[in-house]
Order: structure tokens, then C-alpha cells, then sequence
């Protein structure tokens, strides 16, 4: 499935409450007005931040939400995000998420492992290269020899419920102001209290294939989230009825 992504603090002069609420009631209010976009929607979740009791390095402001959108295909999210219309959406974006501190990726999501359940948490990380660091190389440490470890490492699989990969659609842009990440990370749990220890094995997996040499850890963007399947999409029914 193809996906746009994208997590946010919120805007200055607005509090984390006042952004939640907005984010929460009122703006999917206002995308149920605006069929020439929402027509192409395939499925709206939203992730709400919560308080693992953790601070994550990245991003200094720590995030509040995160949407994924769900699209056919890269064509329907290109066509998407040209609508006029949309204009109305991305004014209203700014009322709950503060446009200097995002998380944006367009990606294609993979299956390492699991998906059959309903995801409730999440953790979800924005990789990143290291400028020096070519796409290819980052596509095989990360796509290749990260999936293998965390698939193979019985800890991992005994703490979470899914990983998805959401790989970057290469050369893909849309109006953005900031650099979009060269992929995403989601892992589901069951319980949010399985996420601390989830991170000592994942850090001690990312020690061994050295992975600071490709990746961006110590300003990769990640955020702790319950999520919610919105209702009235295509893929809505089909995902809530799972457990």
C-alpha cells in the first residue's frame, strides 16, 4: 500500500491539548467536506502520542501525532495532493502541527512480520541516511540485513505484534517543508509497557550491524503512539474488524 506519513509537534501558541483536540475531532471533520481529496483516500489512522516515560533524542520538540493516509497508488497520491482543494486542508494542518518540526515520508509499506492483528501501539521511527551514506547502501543494511536481525531475534518477535517497513518512494515529492525520510519504521504492541524493553534489544541489534555507520540514530525521529482506524474509508470495516 502506498502512504503518506507525516508527525508533528504543535504549532507555537497552541497547547498539546488544544493541538490533540483539533487534530482529533476537528480535522477529520473538515476532510469529510472535501470529497475531490478524500475520494482518493483509501484508509485515515491516527497515532496519538504517548508518555512511555522515555526521551527520545529526535526530535528536541517531541511529536504529538502522526497521520498515515492509505492510497492505490503513487499516481492517487500525486493527484491527491494537486487537488485545489487540498489548500483548505493544509491551512487547517497548521492549527494542530507546527510546520518547523515534521515527520514526512511517502513510502510503500512491507511486511517484515505480522499485520494480521488490529495495530493499537506503535513505535514509529523516521530513518534517515547520513549524507554521505548512497540510497543503495542504506537499502541493503536497513531493507536487508536490519529486517533479517530483528526477524530472526526471538526476543524482538516475543515483544512486538508486527514490523512494517515503509520504504520510500524514490523521486516521489510533494509540497513539504522539509527533507522527506528515506523510510519509516513501525513496530506494534500489544501493551505500551513492552516498548522500553523492546528498545535495550533493538539498540543491541543496531550495535552489532554498526548501524550508526549508514543511519542517522542519533537524530532519527521517532514517537510512541496509540492509534485509532478512522470509520468511512475503503479499507476502514475490513481493518476494525480485526483484533
Amino acid at each position: 500500500m502506498i502512504k503518506f506519513i507525516g508527525a508533528s509537534s504543535n504549532p507555537q501558541g497552541v497547547s498539546p491539548e488544544d493541538a490533540r483536540t483539533h487534530y482529533e475531532l476537528r480535522h477529520p471533520a473538515l476532510i469529510d467536506t472535501v470529497p475531490s481529496f478524500n475520494k482518493y483516500m483509501l484508509l485515515y489512522i491516527q497515532n496519538y502520542a504517548i508518555d512511555l516515560g522515555i526521551e527520545f533524542s529526535a526530535p528536541a520538540i517531541p511529536f504529538l501525532n502522526c497521520s498515515e493516509i492509505w492510497f492505490e497508488s503513487e499516481d492517487s497520491l500525486l493527484e491527491a495532493y494537486e487537488v485545489p482543494d487540498y489548500q483548505l486542508l493544509r491551512e487547517d494542518e497548521k492549527r494542530f502541527g507546527n510546520f518547523e518540526n515534521l515527520g514526512i515520508a511517502l513510502a510503500e509499506d512491507v511486511s517484515i512480520y505480522g499485520g494480521s492483528t488490529r495495530p493499537r501501539f506503535k513505535l514509529i521511527r523516521f530513518v534517515e541516511r547520513h549524507p554521505d551514506v548512497e540510497i543503495s547502501q542504506l537499502n541493503k543494511v536497513w531493507q536487508e540485513d536490519y529486517a533479517a536481525a530483528i526477524l530472526e531475534t526471538e526476543a524482538i518477535r516475543g515483544l512486538t505484534q508486527a514490523y512494517i517497513q515503509n520504504r520510500a518512494l524514490i523521486g516521489t515529492k510533494i509540497s513539504f517543508p522539509v527533507k522527506f525520510a528515506d523510510g519509516v519504521d513501525e513496530f506494534w504492541f500489544a501493551s505500551p509497557h513492552d516498548i522500553p524493553r523492546f528498545l535495550e534489544e533493538e539498540q543491541a541489534i543496531a550495535e552489532r550491524l554498526d548501524l550508526d555507520r549508514v543511519i542517522d540514530r542519533a537524530g532519527m525521529k521517532q514517537v510512541a503512539t496509540e492509534s485509532r482506524i478512522l470509520p468511512g474509508y475503503a479499507l476502514s470495516a475490513q481493518l476494525l474488524k480485526k483484533f
